[in-house]
């Protein structure tokens, strides 16, 4: 029975290190890499499905955490939320430049025109007291490019990844053509850091079973 005890305690320390690797591949990307590139989480993955099998009963709840992150990620990796800020200033250095085009494009005047007010534009536009306190009802469509665009920083700067995908989506035209690709990543982070934040609480709760 000690025995016994004694691998399920190892078990569970190991799984909480290796769901804790997990976690901190979503935050930061590798060390002394300055592209911004896709990270692949099989190995981790591999290595949670390996501790799981050296013993620790049947445990439904991690299997589901895994089972949820998406297959595209296990296969072709997921960006950082590092790398997510990082990316997005290219983003919106671009979505200015484009802010006056449309869902059915422009002549090239108006590209011209477009960019021409994104060299003009030097302050950015207040984000509302109210609004950042959620004391004010907010209505998107009257928000212009750099309206969300701002909104969208505030909130990388405060590394609320899920509030600054809300604002992103509100962008129309050209700009939302632009974000297209970091808008998707942004969502599959997020939904990949859902299933590891369901493995790393299951984890500890298993933690504290097996310790006590």
């Amino acid at each position: 029975m000690r025995e016994q005890l004694d691998k399920d305690e190892r078990v569970a320390k190991e799984l909480w290190l290796l769901s804790q690797t997990l976690r901190d591949a979503l935050l930061h990307s590798p060390s002394m890499r300055e592209e911004c590139l896709p990270r692949s989480l099989s190995k981790e993955i591999s290595a949670i499905k390996n501790a799981l099998n050296k013993n620790l009963s049947e445990k439904p709840l991690i299997k589901l955490a895994l089972e949820s992150i998406p297959n595209d990620v296990i296969q072709n990796g997921v960006y950082s939320e590092e790398d997510l800020i990082k990316r997005f200033t290219k983003v919106d250095r671009i979505c200015k430049r484009v802010a006056l085009i449309g869902d059915n494009g422009g002549s090239l005047y108006k590209y011209i025109l477009s960019y021409l007010q994104s060299l003009l534009v030097f302050s950015d536009s207040k984000i509302p007291l109210e609004e950042l306190e959620n004391q004010e009802v907010v209505d998107p469509s009257k928000w212009d490019t750099f309206d969300i665009l701002t909104r969208v920083r505030h909130c990388l700067t405060n590394h609320n990844l899920e509030m600054a995908l809300r604002y992103a989506n509100q962008l129309r035209g050209e700009p939302r053509n632009v974000a297209q690709d970091w808008i998707r990543d942004t969502r599959t982070h997020l939904e990949t850091k859902q299933a590891v934040d369901l493995l790393q609480s299951e984890v500890s709760s298993i933690n504290v079973q097996v310790l006590n």
